[in-house]
């Protein structure tokens, strides 16, 4: 499947990241709920090591061209809100908006085919929810575990993480009743408003 035309050239150009292997389109955009006002929701695999590092540049170019979804001005924009790397592939949080989400959920940038195996980490519990993958790929690759390793760039991601972290503390929206965050090594997940879940 293809990038939604909109941000087609956003996708291109995130995908320059190195520490970026995947990225996937995932919200209201694949649950069948997007409208006009919506934005974007993309779901991003990285290199173990590099997680902060990875959407601090992901959120640095979209901030940049003017694509960040904000809280008041979303509609059309990119919502990054999902990170996880490759040796933590199996979502921690394991519930049936997760299972609705995930299973619609479609790879737009996956060029070493680790989409196929973060959906073989997740199947079955996806599926003891009554969800199966509208677009499930095969797994006919081995996931190598590429962790970026450096001083200067392991120092850089203490950095990012001790300034996110603290800009994450002051968002009142991570302190509602029914927020869903993540904030770990392997994932980091920022759904403050998760939508409820349609009947089958």
């Amino acid at each position: 499947m293809h990038a939604p035309i909109k941000i087609q050239r956003d996708i291109k150009i995130l995908s320059q990241i190195k520490s970026l292997k995947c990225i996937s389109i995932s919200g209201s955009f694949v649950t069948g709920d997007f409208k006009d006002s919506s934005d974007y929701d993309i779901f991003c695999i990285c290199v173990p090591g590099r997680i902060w590092t990875t959407r601090f540049l992901v959120q640095l170019f979209l901030i940049l061209a003017g694509k960040i979804a904000r809280e008041k001005n979303h509609a059309g924009k990119i919502c990054p809100n999902h990170f996880i790397t490759t040796d933590g592939l199996r979502l921690q949080q394991q519930n049936e908006y997760t299972a609705n989400l995930f299973s619609k959920a479609f790879s737009v940038y996956d060029p070493n085919g680790i989409w196929g195996h973060f959906q073989a980490a997740n199947k079955e519990w996806i599926k003891a929810y009554g969800y199966n993958y509208l677009d499930e790929k095969r797994v006919d690759s081995v996931l190598i575990q590429n962790s970026k390793k450096g001083c200067i760039g392991d120092l850089f991601e203490k950095m990012v993480e001790k300034i996110q972290r603290w800009k994450i503390a002051q968002n009142p929206l991570t302190r509602l009743p029914k927020a869903q965050i993540i904030l770990s090594d392997k994932e980091l997940r920022f759904h403050p408003r998760p939508k409820s879940i349609p009947t089958q």
